[in-house]
């Protein structure tokens, strides 16, 4: 690949390769999801109808938790690859079940379909996650992410594709067998090319087991060994103040998002005269085309506002877009308005939210990450699906046309911006903690390059309590330290200025 094009998509020297593979697998793992999704709603849509999907959404909270409990078991003791490759199998089996089971044209056969895909899906977005922290460092992830994450949208485009030109003449039911065969694919992938991250997640929980993080959750410190299973996980990524504040935050987004899945189908539903083939091309058609939008938002929009204004102002943005999506559906609900509430929920969460929401979870030590996503799509995420179905039931009884949801929406989508903000100050104070811990455990600087530093540090406005642990940071032999160092700094400072200066003392190195 020329220099010139890696300069301009943020990717160093040396990175190519790997970040190439890794974005193959998640090309072909968005696709198969998407295609996956985009069937199991056009069937249950028509079939059932939106006013049932309160339903589902509380069927899938309840799964949820079960599909993050098996998740545990699947990832301790196992290489992350071993776990992808099994959550892949799991996620093929499914879809080709579904299959199998909607070609009886039942309405449970789509209450089936949907909500297995929705189970099997949650177990592999939370190990996406915990794999791709694994492999790249502090200082990657925030510049490869937004990349890595736009890639995964050129499956997006695949998809819509084949659902939007083959739904007609072939049927919605049976594309989920090209879904099955690319979910395959992302499984093959990893088997034939795999990584080798330096420190697998097993090797991450055994080193944790070994040496406990004092998380201000201490009265059964002397018990951690003996207990096993998610509940004691859970338990003790509770007592991270960012995951609570992660929690928050996810909760509110989840009533928003189903809110605006709820409203949207209706609209599209009732533009395309109840024809689930033609719901399911529209959406194939209009996924295509939104992720294509979706690709230059995420290589040309997200990676500038990381670097100008920093992960903290983009997690906000998204928040305020989904109040301005509701916005537009009280003031004009419509086929297009319904597109934007959709493009809303799904691609632009894909191309800004997604990549950020992994980066906040950087922030937890490694052992207690898996621990982490795990309690948020296995206890957060259903708690609050179920709240949006029982909420959603409500407003749809309250008012036919949806106008209470609709109102109902904007006001939960109000709080997530407060939530997000909450989040943001919570993940600063956490990456501060975790630098301090690995700066513990990593060898010492030498006293030259410290002292030059701090000099350039004070020089740069770096506020007085944060000016030794950065400057310790920032000169450690340790690269996955001065990493989270440079991330931490370029929340305190301006980002360039911040990479600028880190650029400096690693050349003075």
């Amino acid at each position: 690949m020329p220099s010139g094009l890696l300069r301009l998509l943020h990717v160093r020297p040396g990175e190519g390769g790997r970040l190439a593979r890794v974005a193959a697998i998640g090309a072909a793992y968005a696709a198969a999801t998407a295609i996956g999704n985009d069937v199991a709603e056009s069937i249950f849509v028509t079939r059932v109808g939106p006013q049932s999907l309160p339903v589902v959404f509380l069927a899938k909270g309840l799964l949820d938790v079960l599909a993050a409990a098996l998740y545990l078991p699947l990832a301790r003791g196992r290489s992350e690859r071993a776990v992808w490759v099994t959550a892949i199998t799991i996620y093929t089996a499914v879809v080709i079940g579904g299959r199998a089971v909607v070609a009886s044209g039942s309405d449970a056969s789509a209450y089936a379909l949907f909500i297995g895909h929705e189970a099997a899906w949650t177990i592999l977005t939370i190990h996406w996650g915990v794999y791709l922290l694994d492999v790249f460092d502090a200082s990657q992830a925030r510049r490869l992410f937004p990349l890595l994450f736009t890639t995964a949208r050129a499956g997006g485009i695949l998809a819509g594709l084949l659902v939007g030109l083959l739904a007609t003449p072939l049927g919605a039911a049976n594309l989920l067998l090209f879904g099955a065969m690319l979910a395959a694919g992302a499984g093959i992938l990893a088997v034939a090319r795999p990584d080798a991250p330096s420190v697998s997640p097993a090797a991450s929980l055994r080193m944790e087991a070994a040496a406990p993080e004092d998380d201000g959750d201490n009265d059964d410190d002397e018990n951690d060994d003996a207990l096993t299973g998610f509940v004691a996980t859970w338990r003790r990524a509770f007592a991270s103040p960012l995951v609570r504040a992660i929690a928050l935050s996810t909760a509110a987004m989840v009533l928003v998002r189903y809110g605006l899945q709820m409203i949207a189908l209706g609209q599209i539903n009732r533009a395309m005269d109840g024809d689930n083939a033609r719901v399911a091309s529209f959406l194939g058609l209009f996924g295509a085309v939104a992720n294509g939008a979706g690709i230059l938002v995420g290589v040309f929009v997200v990676p500038r506002l990381l670097t100008r204004l920093g992960v903290g102002v983009a997690n906000v943005l998204y928040a305020v877009f989904t109040a301005l999506a509701y916005a537009l559906l009280l003031v004009w609900p419509s086929l297009a308005t319904a597109a934007v509430a959709r493009g809303t929920r799904v691609q632009l969460k894909d191309a800004l939210k997604t990549p950020l929401s992994t980066l906040f979870y950087g922030a937890e030590p490694p052992g207690r990450r898996a621990g982490a996503r795990s309690f948020i799509f296995g206890f957060a995420i259903p708690i609050a699906t179920v709240m949006a179905a029982g909420a959603l039931e409500a407003g749809r009884r309250g008012a036919t046309n949806l106008a209470l949801v609709t109102w109902g929406g904007l006001g939960v989508a109000a709080l997530f911006v407060a939530a997000s903000a909450v989040q943001n100050h919570r993940w600063r104070a956490r990456m501060i903690e975790l630098l301090d811990r690995q700066l513990e455990r990593a060898p010492a600087a030498a006293p030259e390059a410290v002292a030059a530093a701090r000099s350039h540090l004070v020089d740069a406005g770096t506020p007085a309590s944060a000016v030794d642990r950065l400057a310790c940071g920032l000169t450690s032999t340790d690269a996955r330290v001065s990493a989270l160092a440079e991330e931490l700094l370029a929340e305190i400072v301006p980002r360039r200025r911040a990479h600028a200066l880190a650029a400096t003392l690693r050349g003075g190195n």
